[in-house]
């Protein structure tokens, strides 16, 4: 359990002998594969609430509320790759009343979502951090406007990318699949400045900001 609630609490992973930081769910160093000791199954307490892991596949952990670990462990669950969101989802298969079988993911199921036009948000972005506190509904382009920096940005800042025609930066938004322009700007920081303003405007609490203390 000392192992377990050390890494809870440094939530950014065990630092592997390597140097590489490892993920608080996964128990593979990226870079030199090693492995580290298995996670104790026991409960431990996180950020004033109690918690479990879950085990997935790919050597993936789910966090999840002490509350619904024995409810989610009636479920085989495996670690499900999101190539858009470059994150695992914690994932099962289900048989529908139909006798048809269907994926579903283990935050649809802890916050119970059945409407195909809602789905499930992760607050602090992380994917396999499924305690009810981090979780809650939301429209499709709420979770999108809360999605972290794609892998190919090349700017750093979500919403901003260079545009080498006028050679300055150009700020923009997405509002339900519509792109919106939003200006170019001298410096990177200045347009990540004008989208979060946006995106405060259009998203409210489900923005994901550049500046969140700004």
């Amino acid at each position: 359990m000392s192992e377990t609630t050390s890494t809870a609490k440094r939530r950014g992973g065990l630092v592997c002998k390597c140097g590489n930081r490892k993920s608080f769910y996964s128990v593979v160093c990226n870079e030199c594969k090693a492995q580290r000791p298995p996670v104790v199954d026991k409960t431990f307490f996180l950020d004033g609430v109690f918690c479990r892991l879950i085990p997935l596949t790919r050597g993936e952990y789910a966090l999840v509320d002490a509350l619904d670990y024995d409810s989610l462990m009636d479920y085989k669950w495996y670690a499900k790759w999101s190539k858009p969101m470059n994150s695992y989802y914690a994932s099962t298969v289900v048989k529908t009343p139909s006798g048809k079988w269907k994926h579903l993911s283990m935050h649809r199921l802890i916050l119970g979502i059945t409407a195909a036009e809602l789905e499930g948000d992760h607050i602090n972005g992380d994917t396999l951090n499924n305690t009810r506190r981090n979780l809650r509904p939301a429209s499709g382009p709420q979770n999108q406007a809360n999605c972290k920096v794609r892998t190919d940005n090349t700017s750093g800042y979500r919403g901003v990318c260079w545009h080498v025609r006028f050679g300055k930066w150009h700020a923009k938004i997405s509002v339900n699949g519509k792109r919106i322009h939003l200006g170019y700007f001298a410096t990177a920081q200045e347009a990540a400045l004008a989208r979060d303003a946006a995106a405060r405007e259009r998203f409210g609490e489900f923005a994901r900001l550049n500046f969140p203390k700004e």
